[in-house]
């Protein structure tokens, strides 16, 4: 089970440069990985290129880039529209996920252009690699219903 981000974002490593990170700019070996903080005080994973000082992230050119939902949620999204042959509503994402409405439909539609263009493969990989249930954390089961 994908649980944390670090761990979330080594697998999309392996997935996007099975032969080590690379240079999204110049294609070379010589990158290293930073640490920092953001704005609000999470870590940033950044990687930056010794050779021509390009500095990038993991999600860069992915369905992922100029997105705030944390990867975790992504992952398991992206786990449950790919399992399910009718598909997966944003309302039901939206519960799943434990996000707004607009953010899992948002979400959704960006999952589906993925699957339906380039990232298709990018997309199923990840599903196959996404194993359990809530990524996200533990999530609460809902009350049982008590019958009339």
């Amino acid at each position: 089970m994908l649980g944390d981000d670090l761990s979330v974002i080594t697998c999309l490593e392996g997935i996007r440069w099975p032969g080590g990170v690379r240079c999204l700019r110049c294609n070379e070996t010589r990158v290293r990985r930073l640490e920092c903080k953001g704005h609000k005080g999470r870590p940033r994973y950044l990687y930056w290129c010794q050779d021509c000082g390009y500095e990038f992230s993991v999600t860069v050119g992915t369905l992922f880039e100029h997105s705030h939902l944390p990867l975790t949620k992504w992952f398991q999204a992206i786990r449950l529209m790919h399992s399910r042959e009718v598909g997966v509503s944003a309302k039901c994402l939206s519960r799943e996920l434990m996000v707004g409405y607009a953010t899992a439909w948002s979400v959704a539609k960006r999952i589906r252009q993925a699957m339906a263009g380039d990232q298709a493969e990018f997309c199923k990989q990840i599903a196959g690699a996404h194993t359990g249930s809530h990524a996200g954390g533990d999530r609460a089961e809902p009350p049982a219903r008590k019958s009339p």
